[in-house]
């Protein structure tokens, strides 16, 4: 199978920026002090932060594990309760998002030919895997079917399968 195009198209401009340590920190700034005091088992700069949340104890939920190996918890506080996600939740997956793939990522829908192009037909298939770019409208998506008939491709004798 060959890769064929993507869209949007590569920029090889993308740099790695790092924000999320000093966003996080920003999101740990404590509260007014009304929340009951913390459990005993917490560590002390876990129970110091628990403590100054403004938070009433009920309302945070936390689980602290090893990343490899199967111990028991290293901390813990209402780890069986449900809880919905806040604002916060979503704003410190987003700056991770950020860090790891930078302010200039793009989110590629790929085409592949899986069978072999010979006269601007493919004998074989195209097979089309998106990758999460929310963006693609129909006018993009006609601007790259497009620039694959200029690549060559105008037929296709197969299947287009969409992954």
């Amino acid at each position: 199978m060959s890769h064929f195009a993507a869209y949007p198209p590569e920029r090889p401009d993308a740099r790695r920026r790092h924000c999320l340590a000093s966003a996080a920190a920003g999101l740990l700034l404590p509260g007014p002090a009304w929340a009951s005091s913390a459990p005993a088992g917490l560590p002390g700069p876990l129970r110091a932060l628990v403590q100054g949340a403004g938070l009433p104890l009920h309302s945070i939920g936390l689980q602290v594990l090893a990343v490899q190996g199967t111990a028991p918890p290293l901390a813990s506080l209402n780890a069986d309760t449900g809880f919905q996600l806040a604002s916060t939740t979503k704003l410190v997956t987003a700056m991770a998002a950020l860090d790891l793939l930078g302010p200039d990522y793009r989110w590629r829908t790929q085409a592949h030919l899986q069978g072999t192009l010979s006269g601007g037909r493919l004998l074989g298939d195209l097979i089309i895997v998106g990758g999460g770019n929310a963006m693609l409208r129909t006018a993009e998506l006609r601007s790259w079917f497009m620039q694959m008939r200029e690549h060559g491709l105008d037929e296709v004798w197969g299947d287009i399968v969409l992954d």
